[in-house]
């Protein structure tokens, strides 16, 4: 199941990436740069953690491969209709 949900995980950040891109720009690129890096470094933790539960028997396959990608696309659509609002 990773071997479809990983690549899936761009499309992701994506969709977390416009709504913020289209924000006044009243930041820094420094500010901009570190908002990413914590974006991602979320991803993986959740990604890593739901993989070891799935991997010693707690989670379901299919539910640890998943799980960071249904979070992940949970805040890119609620970023999204914040946005259109």
């Amino acid at each position: 199941h990773n071997r479809y949900a990983v690549p899936l995980s761009s499309f992701l950040f994506a969709l977390i990436g416009a709504p913020l891109a289209l924000r006044p720009q009243r930041t820094t690129t420094a500010i901009a740069f570190g908002t990413s890096v914590l974006i991602i470094f979320v991803y993986y933790l959740v990604w890593y953690n739901a993989s070891w539960l799935g991997n010693n028997g707690r989670l379901s396959p299919v539910v640890a491969s998943w799980l960071s990608n249904a979070i992940m696309g949970a805040v890119g659509v609620v970023l999204t209709v914040r946005r259109a609002r």
